[in-house]
């Protein structure tokens, strides 16, 4: 152990804790002068040619399984009648780039720039987000044949500069449900025109995915930025089953610097030392578990616990918000393809793994999926109550009195949420079309695993709905002074009001005028056949009898955010605009956590890449 103590207790430039989707790309891009000696501390192990997570097939199977998954679980959610949910956050190289759906997509064009003009951060626009991203992947082109018959367009290959970069591509072959999908969608007055990296508004998109498809096998962060030649630089450490207990802080008069890292690897503690900085990316629910730990956070919540507050800040943990998410199926008839098989862990992974890659006709490695950004419809009645009651309730909002927002944003972050609700052109929900079963255990801890088996016999397709710009806000925080010990998380899942009404009119819309009145689906469905759950045009026969329906059956869309904000410290915030933890002369976080309001459907990896990106720009300015 001796020979290894430079390594485990040694002093570095830059240590970044956590090794997942934002921490390899900073230490990728700050290796690059090998001058700077980098620490990365990651606290699940490796994945390198694990076949549940090359295969992107098999990316269901990873879910719930610790060696993969933290699996976090929030308390009872009241408005979820009292149900617990589970959350997937990627454990090991990679984080949760190497256990999500592949979906690479980036925020539509005007959300990112309301965010920076509201929260009084700027550097974070669409123009500028953009030009980071195309830093991270390279398109792998598919034939101009394909992209007509998916009314895809192609948003073009970012220049290569000799580093390797996340492979993103679209579906090798389509299946009849993802053109009748499109179809469906063009019927309602809501073409196919966009992709999920270039889209602006409303409307069909196709998805691109983070899979390499010369090799069938998922691009993720590892594959990507800790590739064998950055494994080989002499100034780049990275440390896996090495847990984090907290960030030594010192306080010297009103200045806070973070010294080092205490930390556990094999059972023996040690303490990395930093000469520069710490750049903490441990995910959504670590990042502020370990700045409480380490003393920043709620004071009178830290003195609670015995642990020593260093910087009061009461807004660490707050703020937290996912797009929650609804899954309904529907039989297919005989011989309608769908992926059903893919999904099933009974059987044998092998067969499974050779089968997806295939490229012989059949199923592909991917499925084709096309998505929509869609508005509240503003043609009936009803819909426009709803805009009446959210004009009430945001005046009330305003107001002072006991439905004051406990966060100081929470009025500036209804602002661009209320105009989206109005603007028949801005999208307040996301929906998609899976060739599968999504078959949720209903019960205490409904998962968030989409497909977690066929639990039912038969082909089947999947609607899923998610409202991407939720009004409620729940919070994280340490439960006690053990760092291995969870957090305990409360989404606060549709205690807004507005977010429930929201999410069944969208649901109700869906439904009816996607699946049962249009004709390119209903062609394909097996008369009077199955749904999951069962009996679902009685469970969705009325609005609050929908309501109820969402109660008891809604998931994480897995894409929490907000918890250490990028905002103005007035507004709440946890950290600036370069990520530094306000209060700290070198402590900064990159990852979901400091992402303020959730910034569309189809998943955040793309925003987390392109965060990662602009601050280890930061970095190497010396800002």
């Amino acid at each position: 152990m001796s020979s290894l103590s430079p390594i485990l207790d040694g002093i570095y430039d830059v240590i970044v804790i956590g090794g997942g989707t934002s921490g390899l790309i900073i230490a990728n891009r700050l290796s690059q002068d090998s001058n700077t000696r980098i620490l990365v501390l990651e606290a699940g192990p490796p994945h390198g040619q694990d076949p549940k997570v090359d295969n992107p097939g098999m990316a269901s199977t990873t879910w719930g399984d610790l060696h993969y998954d933290y699996s976090f679980l929030t308390i009872p959610q009241i408005s979820l009648n009292h149900r617990q949910i589970n959350i997937c956050s990627g454990r090991g190289l990679g984080g949760s780039s190497a256990i999500n759906l592949n979906t690479f997509s980036f925020p539509a064009t005007s959300l990112l720039d309301d965010a920076d003009d509201e929260f009084g951060i700027g550097g974070w626009s669409n123009r500028e987000m953009r030009r980071r991203l195309e830093k991270i992947y390279t398109l792998q082109l598919t034939s101009e044949t394909q992209l007509r018959e998916l009314s895809a367009s192609d948003p073009g290959s970012p220049e290569i500069d000799g580093s390797k970069r996340v492979k993103v591509s679209y579906s090798r072959n389509t299946l009849p449900l993802t053109r009748a999908w499109s179809e469906a969608l063009e019927e309602l007055g809501y073409p196919v025109k966009d992709d999920s990296i270039t889209r602006t508004g409303v409307g069909g998109f196709i998805n691109a995915y983070t899979i390499d498809t010369a090799a069938g096998t998922r691009s993720y962060a590892a594959s990507a930025f800790f590739s064998s030649s950055v494994r080989q630089r002499n100034n780049l450490v990275v440390l896996t089953s090495a847990y984090v207990e907290k960030i030594r802080l010192h306080r010297t008069g009103d200045s806070v610097t973070a010294t080092g890292v205490q930390y556990v690897k094999e059972g023996i503690r040690h303490i990395a030392h930093t000469s520069k900085q710490i750049v903490l990316a441990a995910g959504t629910f670590h990042s502020p578990k370990i700045l409480e730990l380490s003393g920043i956070g709620s004071a009178p919540l830290l003195r609670n616990l015995g642990v020593k507050p260093i910087i009061h800040n009461p807004f660490v943990g707050e703020n937290l918000q996912d797009q929650i998410t609804v899954g309904v199926s529907f039989e297919l008839r005989d011989p309608v393809l769908s992926i059903d098989f893919l999904v099933n862990p009974d059987r044998d992974l092998q067969a499974n793994t050779a089968r997806s890659r295939a490229s012989s006709p059949g199923p592909p490695a991917h499925s084709p999926s096309v998505a929509a950004d869609m508005p509240l419809s503003l043609d009936n009645e009803q819909n426009k109550a709803f805009l009446t009651l959210l004009d009430f309730y945001v005046a009330c909002c305003k107001s002072e009195g006991e439905s004051t927002p406990k966060h100081p944003a929470q009025c500036y972050q209804y602002a661009p949420i209320t105009r989206l609700l109005h603007d028949s052109r801005s999208a307040s929900a996301h929906y998609s079309m899976s060739e599968t079963q999504h078959s949720p255990r209903l019960g205490v801890s409904l998962g968030a695993r989409r497909s977690p088996g066929l639990e039912t016999e038969g082909r089947y397709l999947t609607l899923f709905i998610s409202l991407v710009h939720p009004f409620s806000r729940g919070s994280v925080h340490i439960a006690s002074t053990n760092p291995g010990e969870k957090p305990t998380i409360d989404m606060k899942y549709l205690n807004n009001p507005l977010d429930l009404d929201l999410f069944a009119r969208h649901l109700q819309t869906a439904v009816d005028k996607l699946i049962y009145s249009s004709p390119s689906i209903a062609t394909l469905l097996k008369p009077n056949g199955r749904t999951i759950p069962p009996n679902l045009s009685s469970q969705l026969s009325s609005l609050e009898a929908t309501k109820e329906f969402v109660k008891n059956t809604a998931i994480s869309g897995m894409s929490p955010v907000g918890t250490c904000a990028r905002m103005s410290k007035e507004m709440g915030g946890v950290v600036d605009a370069e990520g530094k933890v306000y209060g700290t002369r070198n402590l900064r976080v990159a990852d979901a956590s400091i992402i303020p309001m959730s910034p569309g459907g189809g998943g955040i990896m793309g925003i987390v890449y392109a965060g990662a990106e602009k601050i280890a720009e930061e970095i190497r300015r010396g800002h």
